[in-house]
């Protein structure tokens, strides 16, 4: 019933934290520490590294996707991410569900782009100081 912000995850691939956060996030507060620590655990795992061997897109220095992050600075308004309305529908595919575009399909509020940069010092900034 409702009309919820679609955030795409092909659109949180383009915000990766990579290592040259951590500096910023370990010399912040009690929370940016225990961040810092846990996406140094996440990528010491070697998953991300190895992924990026396959997808020349992603970095080799990517310790995770920012994906919840990015969903909250839409849903906050923030100017680095881009959000257009789109007719879509939902298409059911067995046991998967996904929004499809169409003409005729109920217009929703989709994250098209973000500028990564601007995230990312805005998020440093933000989770730095916490």
């Amino acid at each position: 019933a409702g009309n919820p912000l679609i955030v795409p995850l092909n659109v949180c691939f383009g915000v990766p934290l990579r290592a040259p956060s951590l500096d910023a996030l370990e010399a912040g507060g009690p929370v940016a520490r225990l961040v810092a620590r846990q996406a140094r655990l996440n990528g010491g795992s070697g998953y991300w590294s190895r992924l990026s061997e396959s997808h020349p897109g992603l970095p080799a220095d990517t310790l995770n996707i920012q994906w919840d992050p990015v969903a909250c600075a839409a849903a906050l308004g923030w100017e680095c991410c881009g959000v257009e309305e789109q007719a879509m529908r939902l298409v059911e595919e067995g046991a998967h569900l996904r929004f499809a575009h169409d003409p005729v399909g109920k217009v929703r509020r989709v994250m098209t782009s973000v500028d990564a940069a601007a995230f990312t010092a805005r998020w440093e900034s933000l989770v730095a100081s916490v």
